[in-house]
């Protein structure tokens, strides 16, 4: 990711949770940039999960709810299978 997304993803956190810490302080700038990246996807998963509820609401799709909800959860793990990986590195050093 080049630094004008990065500070792009920064002001979009900002501007969201204007008194969030900053969680991805500690890490590495290649990794911080992975996280906030996967932050963004997260994010755009939610609009695919509004679409999935939506559909499952109405009958229209008559998956189980751990499908519907699918979206979050699988990018959930992956991010924080992610950041185990990238704290247990940091550790290591």
């Amino acid at each position: 990711m080049s630094g004008s997304g990065n500070n792009a993803v920064t002001k979009l956190v900002q501007r969201v949770f204007p008194k969030m810490p900053d969680f991805f302080g500690a890490l590495d700038a290649q990794t911080r940039a992975q996280m906030q990246a996967h932050l963004l996807q997260i994010w755009k998963n939610i609009d695919i999960t509004i679409v999935f509820i939506t559909l499952k609401l109405t009958g229209h799709i008559d998956w189980s709810w751990w499908w519907v909800l699918s979206p979050i959860w699988i990018t959930a793990l992956i991010v924080m299978a992610i950041l185990a990986v990238a704290l247990a590195v940091h550790a290591l050093k």
